[in-house]
C-alpha cells in the first residue's frame, strides 16, 4: 500500500425543511482529504504599501496582552456571526444575542485595559465569560438527538463550529479576567508609588512579592489561552463564506499570538522575583558608557556600579573605576582584536564591549570581570549619560560636598569629563567624584514624589526604545523577556529576502571626538527588472570641534553590517594605507575599515554592493524590505533611504513611480521599511 489513503465522509439527506437541502437520489460526497504526513508551508506574508514605517516602540507585555486580545476579539465577533447566523434559524434566538453581547463585553474588556481601567475589564471579561457560558448552555439544550433529527450531527456542520467557537471565546474571557486581576494590584501599587509612605526603594520587593502572590493566576490564564487555541485549531472553514473564513483563520492567529503574550507574562511571574534576590541574593553590573568616546554598545567604559539585590532590596552598592579592575588582569589570555591593538595590548572591561551585539560583548565582560577576581554576576546593564541627565532633570541637582561641585542635567557631562580627564589626572582614582555622586544620586532617586516618578519611568521608556539602556540577563527565560521587549541589544535576524543595515563605529585613540561629529547615512537601492538589487551607501562625517582636549581627531574603525553572502563591488574614502577587513559574524557580511576625520573637516565613504538574493516579482506581494540598525550612543545622525526602480516596475500598480525617498530623518532608533514592488502592465 502507497502512504495516502483517502477517507470519504457521508451526509445523510437533510431535513426536507432544513434551508439549501440537497434532494438527491443518492448520498452525497460532502468532504474528501487525503491523509498524509506532510509539513505546512508559512503563509504569505501580506505587505501594506507604505512609505515608511518606523519600528514600534518596544512593548512590555502587558501592552501585548492588550493590544493581541483587542484584535482577537474584534475578529471573534465576525467569526460567530458567521457561524451561527449561517443557520441561525436551527438556534434559538437568545444563543445568538448571547454570543454576539457576548463577544461584545470581550472587546469592551479589551478597549477598558487598554486604558488601564482594569476593574472595568474585569467587570466586561466576566459578564463575557457569563454570557459565552449561557449560550453554550442553551446549545446542550436542544439536545444531540433535535440535531439529528435536522441532519446536523456531522462533526464539521457549521451550527457545532458556532458552539467551539463560543467555547473558544469563553476561555480567551477567562484568561482576560485572569491577567488582569493579576495584573489589578501591581497597578494599583505603581499609581501609589512616592506616595502614602510607598518609597521607591521598596519597589523591587513589593513587585517580586505581587508577582509572587498572582503568578497561579497567570498560570490558569496560559492554560486558558491554550485551550482556546485548541479548540479554534479545529474550526474548519472550508464551508463559511470567504471573508468568514478569513476572519476566523486571523483569529485562530491573534489568539496564538495572545497565546504568546500571556507566557512570556507567565515567564516574569515565575522569574522575576528570583531575578530580584527573593531566595537569594543577586548581584548585577551597570556599566557606565561615555558615548563622547563611541563603542560598539554605547561608548567607552570607564566605571561600573556593582549591586547586591536581597528579597527585592538594594542590598549593598559597590562604584569602582574598570582601569583599577582591569589593572588586576593585565596577563588575561584573552585574544584581542586586532583594531584594538592601535590603542592597548591587553584586553580589559574598558574595551570589551566591542561586539556591537550585546549579549556577546556581556559575555565577554563577564569573563574578564571574573578574571579579576569580581566574582559570578547574574546580569549586565548599560548606561549612557543621557539616562542620569533626565533623573537629575526631575529630582534637581545633586552637590558633592567633597569636591564643591554642583552636578545638575545642564553641566553633569561636562563638568564629570572635565573633573576626570583634566583635573584629576594623575590621582590616585581619578573618577572618585563619581563614587561619591552615586549614593547621594539614588538617595535622591529613592525619595522622589509619585510626580516625579511618573516622569522617570517615560524617560526611562524613551532611553530603553533608543538603546540608552539595554540589558543582558544570565537567567535564559527572563533573557528572552528582553529579547522580545527588543532592550536586549541584539543584532536582528533578518529574512532571507531582507536587505539589512548596520553601521557600528569605534572611537579608538580620538579622545573624546565623537560628541563632535555629525552624520549622514545615505541609503539607495535599485531593483532591477529580474529582482536583483544593488545597493549604494554613503557615510558623511563633518567634525564640528576644535581639536582642544579633551576633543581631537577622531580616529574611527568602521564596521557595516551587511547580509550574509553580500558582494561588495566598491569601497572608496577610508584611509589611505589602510586595510580593508572583511568577516562573517553574526550571520552578517560585515566590511570594516579605517576613517580619520580632523577638526572642521569632511570624510566621505561611498560603498556599492550587490545583495545574495533576488525579489520573488512573481509572489503574490512582491516587496523590499530593509532593517536598519541604529548604534547605541549615536547622536547628530541623519539616515536618508532611497529607492529606485527599473523600468519594469513602479510602486503602484498604475502608475510609472520608479524612484522614492522613503525615510529622511532624524536617526535616533531601529527602523524597519518595507515597499510594496509591482510590474507594470505590458511588461514581461
Amino acid at each position: 500500500m502507497g502512504d495516502t489513503k483517502h477517507y470519504y465522509y457521508i451526509k445523510r439527506r437533510s431535513h426536507p425543511s432544513a434551508e439549501g437541502a440537497i434532494r438527491l437520489s443518492r448520498p452525497q460526497i460532502i468532504w474528501h482529504q487525503d491523509w498524509r504526513v506532510s509539513k505546512s508551508n508559512p503563509a504569505a506574508e501580506q505587505v501594506l504599501d507604505l512609505e515608511f514605517k518606523p519600528t514600534a516602540a518596544p512593548k512590555v507585555w502587558i501592552g501585548l496582552l492588550r493590544w493581541t486580545l483587542l484584535i482577537i476579539i474584534a475578529l471573534l465577533i465576525y467569526g460567530l456571526g458567521a457561524a451561527l447566523k449561517t443557520n441561525g434559524e436551527y438556534l434559538k434566538q437568545s444563543i445568538v444575542r448571547r454570543g454576539e453581547a457576548a463577544a461584545n463585553q470581550l472587546q469592551k474588556g479589551a478597549e477598558a485595559l487598554k486604558q488601564l481601567d482594569f476593574e472595568g475589564a474585569i467587570r466586561n471579561f466576566k459578564l463575557a465569560d457569563k454570557n459565552f457560558t449561557i449560550g453554550l448552555n442553551e446549545f446542550e439544550d436542544l439536545g444531540q438527538q433535535h440535531l439529528l433529527m435536522s441532519g446536523l450531527s456531522f462533526p464539521r456542520s457549521e451550527l457545532l463550529q458556532g458552539q467551539e467557537v463560543l467555547l473558544s471565546g469563553r476561555y480567551l474571557a477567562r484568561a482576560g479576567t485572569r491577567v488582569t486581576t493579576a495584573m489589578l494590584p501591581l497597578a494599583q501599587y505603581w499609581q501609589n508609588l512616592g506616595k502614602d509612605g510607598n518609597a521607591a526603594k521598596d519597589v523591587g520587593y513589593q513587585i517580586g512579592k505581587l508577582l509572587l502572590d498572582n503568578s497561579q493566576l497567570i498560570n490558569q490564564a496560559v492554560a486558558d489561552v491554550e485551550s482556546a487555541t485548541d479548540i479554534l485549531g479545529r474550526v474548519s472553514v472550508a464551508g463559511l463564506e470567504p471573508k468568514y473564513a478569513e476572519m476566523i483563520s486571523q483569529a485562530t492567529a491573534d489568539t496564538q499570538r495572545f497565546k504568546q503574550g500571556v507566557e512570556l507574562a507567565s515567564v516574569v511571574a515565575q522569574r522575576l522575583p528570583d531575578a530580584l534576590g527573593f531566595g537569594h541574593p543577586r548581584y548585577y553590573l551597570l556599566l557606565n558608557q561615555n558615548p563622547n568616546e563611541l563603542r560598539p554598545t554605547g561608548g567607552f567604559i570607564g566605571s561600573y556600579v556593582l549591586v547586591e539585590l536581597y528579597q527585592g532590596k538594594l542590598e549593598s552598592v559597590f562604584v569602582d573605576t574598570t582601569q583599577r579592575l582591569d589593572g588586576q588582569n593585565m596577563r588575561s589570555d584573552i585574544e584581542l582584536p586586532i583594531p584594538l591593538k592601535a590603542v592597548t595590548y591587553y584586553y580589559g572591561i574598558r574595551d570589551a564591549n566591542w561586539e556591537p551585539n550585546l549579549p556577546t560583548s556581556a559575555r565577554m565582560i563577564q569573563r574578564l570581570y571574573e578574571q579579576a577576581g569580581g566574582g559570578t554576576v547574574d546580569g549586565i546593564i548599560t548606561i549612557n549619560p543621557g539616562v542620569i541627565t533626565d533623573i537629575l532633570k526631575v529630582v534637581g541637582a545633586v552637590y558633592v560636598p567633597e569636591f564643591g561641585i554642583n552636578l545638575s542635567a545642564d553641566n553633569f557631562v561636562e563638568k564629570v569629563q572635565k573633573h576626570i580627564e583634566v583635573d584629576a589626572q594623575g590621582s590616585y582614582n581619578p573618577k572618585q567624584l563619581l563614587v561619591d555622586f552615586a549614593p547621594l544620586f539614588m538617595d535622591r532617586l529613592f525619595n522622589a514624589d509619585e510626580q516625579q516618578l511618573q516622569q522617570i519611568g517615560q524617560y526611562l521608556l524613551r532611553r530603553l526604545i533608543n538603546k540608552d539602556v539595554m540589558l543582558y540577563l544570565t537567567d535564559s527565560q527572563l533573557e528572552g523577556v528582553v529579547q522580545t521587549a527588543g532592550f536586549s541589544g541584539e543584532i536582528y535576524e533578518a529574512g532571507a529576502a531582507d536587505d539589512y543595515l548596520y553601521v557600528v563605529e569605534s572611537n579608538l585613540g580620538g579622545n573624546k571626538s565623537s560628541e563632535s561629529l555629525a552624520r549622514e547615512f545615505a541609503h539607495q537601492a535599485t531593483v532591477s527588472g529580474n529582482g536583483a538589487v544593488v545597493d549604494n551607501l554613503k557615510l558623511t562625517y563633518q567634525h564640528n570641534g576644535t581639536g582642544a582636549f579633551p576633543d581631537g581627531t577622531n580616529k574611527n574603525y568602521i564596521r557595516i553590517y551587511l547580509p550574509a553572502g553580500t558582494k561588495v563591488t566598491k569601497l572608496a574614502g577610508y584611509d589611505a594605507d589602510t586595510q580593508i577587513d572583511t568577516s562573517v559574524s553574526d550571520g552578517k557580511t560585515v566590511v570594516g575599515f579605517w576613517l580619520t576625520t580632523a577638526p572642521k573637516d569632511i570624510s566621505v565613504v561611498e560603498l556599492d554592493y550587490i545583495l545574495p538574493f533576488r525579489i520573488d516579482l512573481s509572489s503574490h506581494q512582491p516587496r523590499y524590505r530593509l532593517l536598519v540598525q541604529k548604534q547605541s550612543g549615536l547622536s547628530q545622525a541623519t539616515f536618508i533611504s532611497r529607492i529606485n526602480l527599473g523600468a519594469e516596475l513602479s510602486f503602484q500598480p498604475q502608475n510609472s513611480d520608479r524612484y522614492t525617498t522613503w525615510f529622511s530623518g532624524a536617526f535616533e532608533q531601529d527602523q524597519i521599511l518595507t515597499k510594496a514592488i509591482f510590474r507594470r502592465s505590458g511588461s514581461f
